[in-house]
């Protein structure tokens, strides 16, 4: 099969985003088949330009990158919490990217696929899939316009705006994938039947993560105490996360444990604010940026225990975040600040973890302060966590699950 797929972010960027598209796509090419991807400049999340990556003129690049044709087109930069910017930034993606597909030939890909979380997206994927003849399929990672930030006049305009592309493109796609079953509900909104609609997860890359863990590598590249007790949040530092819980039970366990540290890796519009928190209050975190996609197994090698961290939002209770996959898969034991739901059924089934309710710092360090006092548990923990990945989740299954689908289209039409 010829493949297109169509997402704004993509590497060098080591968003969920990139990493759930990088890996379809190397997964499909591995199996024989014709991908290409067109994708934004790289600038995501601190809107700034890339060290080393050649920009060009930045209307237009190609590139080609392990046997993947890459096509990026013109982009707006905005950096992590600038609504506005953000808004506009997606916008010209989808008009620099629908003049793009609009160019194709006829036959010159059998699928289309358009990658969400931002909606504009989908418009740019149905138009490129009509100009040539190829089935459309929408692949859905948020609830916009849903979970889109409230602003000013202006800005709620936009955010209607971002409705209307949802609206246009969810009848006219061919499919509609979720990556957590909570998602159908929110196509049926919008007129998708279950005939129309599959839930596959995102999926474990084993290939980026070497085992066994290089633990003692991995906390010397980070200057990370050797012999400390680290529990680690990896990811975009973003809102609705609600991470002062952690700083909490942190400032509640230092005094009993002083060998206990939290390492936060990544960017985002939240982390100046606990970055202040944490140095006002003397607590042993350890801010570190954003790593390349292919270094992030080294943040997870370095943790002791990991968190995932969502507030008890109505959107959130049907999410489940990609690093889900990523900390089981490293084989240590998963801290799930998060609502009831899909997320935990996966780390409850796989026995590789705790829940704490969102915001109950106390109940967060009763679990810290018990798992670090339980060596055996924490190892049980991680290798029940790793095999149940390997079984079930890994990105390689869920991207025959993607060829299989598209074979089953194709046939159909």
């Amino acid at each position: 099969m010829k493949i297109l797929l169509i997402s704004q972010c993509y590497e060098p960027e080591a968003a969920a985003a990139t990493i759930r598209v990088k890996g379809l796509a190397r997964a499909w090419k591995n199996a024989g088949h014709q991908v290409t991807v067109l994708t934004g400049f790289p600038n995501y999340p601190t809107g700034q330009r890339f060290p080393g990556f050649d920009y060009g003129n930045r209307r237009y690049k190609h590139e080609v990158l392990e046997g993947i044709e890459v096509h990026r087109t013109f982009n707006l930069f905005y950096r992590s919490g600038q609504s506005l910017r953000r808004v506009l930034d997606h916008l010209s993606f989808m008009i620099s990217a629908s003049r793009w597909g609009a160019r194709l030939a006829p036959g010159a890909f059998d699928v289309v696929v358009g990658s969400s979380p931002h909606s504009f997206i989908l418009p740019a994927a149905v138009r490129a899939a009509r100009a040539c003849g190829a089935t459309c399929i929408l692949d859905i990672r948020d609830h916009w316009p849903q979970t889109a930030p409230k602003g000013g006049a202006v800005a709620n305009l936009l955010w209607k705006a971002i409705g209307l592309t949802v609206a246009y493109a969810y009848p006219r796609a061919d499919f509609v994938v979720g990556v957590s079953p909570e998602y159908a509900n929110f196509a049926a909104h919008f007129g998708v039947g279950p005939e129309r609609y599959t839930t596959i997860p995102n999926g474990f890359d084993s290939e980026r993560f070497p085992w066994p863990p290089p633990r003692d590598l991995a906390r010397r590249t980070l200057d990370l105490p050797a012999e400390a007790f680290v529990v680690s949040f990896i990811g975009t530092v973003g809102t609705g996360m609600g991470l002062e819980t952690c700083l909490e039970a942190l400032a509640q366990l230092a005094p009993r444990h002083p060998d206990l540290a939290l390492l936060v890796l990544g960017q985002g519009v939240s982390r100046e604010a606990l970055e202040q928190q944490a140095r006002s209050r003397n607590l042993p975190v350890h801010f570190r940026d954003h790593l390349p996609a292919d270094q992030v197994h080294l943040a997870y090698a370095a943790s002791d225990l990991s968190l995932a961290a969502l507030e008890d939002r109505a959107e959130h209770r049907g999410r489940i975040p990609a690093k889900t996959f990523e900390i089981l898969g490293s084989g240590i034991p998963m801290l799930a600040i998060i609502p009831e739901g899909p997320a935990w059924e996966i780390v409850h089934s796989a026995q590789a973890g705790v829940r704490i309710p969102p915001g109950d710092s106390a109940a967060l360090a009763q679990a810290i302060e018990d798992l670090k006092a339980s060596p055996d548990r924490r190892r049980a923990m991680g290798e029940s966590g790793r095999a149940f990945v390997l079984a079930r989740h890994t990105r390689e299954a869920m991207a025959q699950r993607y060829l299989e689908l598209m074979s089953r289209l194709l046939s159909s039409r």
